[in-house]
């Protein structure tokens, strides 16, 4: 949902020139600018990073989406510190990653924990510029139907005044507006950047 609003934002802003959609699957873009290409992310292409100044990895599932655990952590964790380590022998600068909140490699919790380790390896791969990114709830319109976000959006709207801004929903817009702005920063080093400074981010 991110990687979807991100590719609009992307395809309008005047500063980036071009734009190569890594994909597991035909996602079918015809926004301005963009070139699509369908990659085994367990083999990726050192070609498809040439001439690439930065990355946004979107990458993310469910583990019932996904059909095991095994399978959840192939995509949330081996398939985004695959895209870093191959940016950064490319030569990549920048680096803009989905992560979650709750994101903790010590969690006892199983999803909680492989985020934790996604933002690890993308931290240690020696990216000169990399943002970790932990949206609250994300809304937006979802490919896919999932009951028990809706709720929790449908709650989270009625109950915003109480909610602390870190633990409010968040739109997957603001997410993608917040990247873009961190990599234009042009402000190296590992920043983690919570919910709450997401929409910072954009609202300043």
């Amino acid at each position: 949902m991110v990687g979807t609003e991100l590719l609009k934002i992307l395809s309008a802003e005047a500063k980036i020139s071009s734009i190569i959609t890594l994909t597991r699957r035909p996602i079918g873009t015809h926004l301005p600018k963009v070139t699509e290409q369908v990659v085994d992310f367990e083999n990726l292409p050192m070609e498809a990073f040439e001439n690439s100044d930065t990355v946004f990895c979107c990458l993310g599932t469910t583990i019932k989406k996904a059909g095991s655990k095994p399978a959840f952590e192939k995509v949330d964790f081996e398939y985004p510190k695959n895209l870093a380590l191959a940016a950064k022998k490319a030569g990549v600068k920048s680096y803009a990653l989905v992560s979650s909140m709750g994101a903790n490699i010590n969690s006892g919790i199983f999803y909680s924990k492989v985020k934790g380790k996604t933002e690890k390896a993308v931290s240690d791969s020696g990216i000169p510029q990399i943002g970790i990114f932990r949206p609250s709830l994300l809304l937006g319109d979802r490919q896919e139907y999932r009951f028990a976000e809706k709720v929790s959006a449908a709650l989270m709207n009625v109950f915003s005044f109480i909610i602390p801004k870190k633990y409010r929903g968040i739109q997957a817009g603001t997410v993608a507006n917040a990247m873009l702005n961190f990599v234009l920063s042009d402000k190296n080093g590992v920043k983690i950047i919570e919910s709450d400074l997401i929409q910072e981010m954009v609202t300043t």
